[in-house]
């Protein structure tokens, strides 16, 4: 995919009005976000310096096309390949003077990358103090980058730093090549972009505390959320894999098919949290859902360790393994009560390893749903999503949906076509999941009304607000002999379309009529018109708040439509909703 935007240049102006500049560089410690630096290369290299040559700032025109990138970046070779010689080259930041952090912030080194070696090549990312101009030794911060994992899209990374808190640094790229007997290196090198140094601050994250991914990830490294070490995972849709509450989850590569088939450990860190001091026989609880698919070239894990501030880990206990492919499971894991009153994180862990008989593959480790809570705590109450309020033509079996309650075992929904909840249509308890999808038709009504709440083991929590939508389709009306005489299915008004699009529809005798919208897959994921209808002109109302950008398919189907009827009638349109 092709960048079209840079995502600093507009922010680099503003901070240049609230920063201490120097030659359109910014070095600041006081600015929102605690920003310190921030640099996306588009006014040319500046202070930065290159060691041994290679490295150079500018527009590179020849990189493949999925990862195609407008506007200046920092490569190492840009516009070319590696030398097939030896070589040790770094591109090294202006001077920045760090600030000092609390025991409850952190330092971090983020920036957006893509590279492409071989064996023979090796990046990283160091760190060296710098002192009026003496420079200490180059101190490596990052993973290393090889050619086990070669990037086929850009991927954001995020490094702490914390321990050269209050200290001069430089920051350095460094791009290492070497021969031997069996080589000499080769590819298209490293490229990055967007390098930011943030002082980050952790959140009062006390228990219980959960994620369910729609609001509470960033890739950036300004907000103490959830980061990997790799870039490997993601958060987002994936077309292949579909989590059972929602569209959104975090996963290793994302939309593609495969993990790569090489040698690797990725971890995938929560925010840091506090825990509370236990009491007497009480637990330290974690909820997730997850769904593996592996080779025996793969495995997975998650732990969780002790954030002793700054950056620091004193403790990390491993809480399960996983090696056995499986569909969408909720484990319930018991955390050791030795981290009762500490800060902790918790940790997803994803490895894949090359042996003489094969390498990873399939679609690896994905994630959703996380819940950290005591087995004292009392479940929030939950946010509603979808319907929402005051919708209309939601359609006659619609999916209701809402936000994760943190400690929340399970839910309890209720609609009614009152406000009182008197006279339910459905009331579903023990729900393990985020959404519910009606399988009957809603009788009709006017309106209708719909409230969740979530339980433990221990109690349960208040009902979320009361919403109301209103499900029925709108009867355009018109004298008899003005009936339609044909079936007809118009295109949606507006297309593209956020959140609301109107269908309409012609039915010229009465017939059992279904108007479904499906995704690119082919999963049906709304029905908008599910009765039998008198001849007449008629629209329907989709609303896809809740729904993931992209192309859909509304599809009318009316009377019998096997072949040879001539009362049947089948119909399928496209439409796209653009967030």
């Amino acid at each position: 995919m092709i960048a079209t935007t840079r995502k600093w240049g507009l922010a680099l102006v503003f901070l240049l009005s609230l920063c201490i500049g120097e030659a359109t560089r910014v070095f600041c410690q006081n600015s929102p976000d605690s920003v310190i630096f921030l640099e996306d290369f588009e006014f040319g290299p500046g202070l930065w310096q290159v060691t041994n040559g290679l490295w150079s700032v500018g527009e590179d025109t020849t990189l493949p096309s999925n990862v195609a990138r407008i506007g200046k970046i920092g490569g190492g070779v840009l516009n070319g390949d590696v030398p097939a010689t030896g070589f040790d080259t770094y591109l090294v930041s202006p001077p920045i003077l760090l600030p000092g952090i609390s025991d409850n912030e952190d330092l971090r080194i983020g920036f957006t990358h893509w590279y492409n070696i071989n064996a023979y090549c090796r990046a990283y990312v160091a760190v060296r103090l710098d002192s009026a101009g003496n420079q200490g030794p180059w101190q490596t911060v990052s993973v290393e980058y090889n050619s086990n994992l070669n990037l086929d899209y850009w991927r954001d990374v995020s490094i702490i730093i914390s321990q050269y808190a209050g200290r001069r640094v430089n920051i350095g790229f460094r791009l290492y090549g070497f021969c031997n007997t069996f080589g000499c290196p080769s590819g298209r090198g490293w490229r990055i972009d967007d390098v930011r140094v943030v002082k980050s601050r952790f959140r009062n994250n006390g228990l219980p505390i959960a994620w369910d991914f729609d609001q509470d990830w960033t890739v950036d490294a300004d907000a103490d959320k959830w980061w990997d070490n790799y870039g490997l995972f993601r958060v987002g849709t994936d077309t292949f894999v579909v989590p059972p509450s929602k569209p959104i989850l975090a996963g290793t590569n994302l939309n593609r098919r495969h993990v790569p088939a090489s040698s690797y450990t990725v971890r995938l860190f929560s925010p840091s949290m506090g825990v509370p001091a236990l009491g007497t026989n009480e637990d330290l609880l974690l909820r997730f859902r997850y769904t593996l698919e592996r080779t025996g070239y793969t495995s997975a894990g998650v732990s969780v360790v002790e954030d002793s501030g700054r950056g620091r880990w004193s403790q990390e206990t491993v809480l399960a393994s996983y090696s056995t492919s499986t569909p969408w499971i909720a484990p319930l894991l018991t955390l050791p009560t030795s981290f009762s009153g500490k800060r902790i994180r918790v940790a997803f862990t994803f490895t894949g390893f090359c042996n003489t008989f094969g390498c990873p593959s399939l679609k690896g480790f994905h994630i959703d749903d996380v819940n950290v809570f005591t087995s004292n705590s009392v479940p929030h109450v939950p946010q509603p999503v979808f319907p929402r309020n005051d919708s209309v033509g939601t359609g006659q079996t619609p999916e209701f949906r809402w936000r994760i309650s943190p400690a929340a075992l399970r839910y309890r929904l209720q609609v009614s076509p009152d406000s009182t909840f008197q006279n339910n249509v459905l009331d579903v308890s023990s729900i393990d999941s985020l959404s519910f999808k009606m399988i009957n038709a809603l009788p009709s009504a006017d309106y209708y009304y719909w409230h969740v709440k979530a339980a433990n083991t221990v109690d349960s929590s208040a009902w979320s607000p009361t919403w109301r939508f209103r499900p029925i389709i709108t009867v355009i009306e018109q004298p008899d002999e003005q009936y339609p005489n044909t079936f007809t299915l118009s295109q949606n008004y507006p297309n593209p379309f956020n959140p609301e699009s109107k269908i309409s529809f012609q039915i010229p005798i009465a017939s059992d009529v279904t108007l479904k919208v499906y995704d690119l897959l082919g999963r049906e994921v709304a029905t908008l018109v599910n009765e039998r209808m008198n001849p007449g002109t008629y629209s329907a109302t989709w609303n896809a708040a809740g729904f993931a950008s992209g192309v859909y398919f509304y599809r009318l189907q009316a009377g019998s439509a096997s072949a040879g009827s001539a009362q049947g009638f089948v119909e399928t349109r496209k439409l796209l909703l653009l967030r």
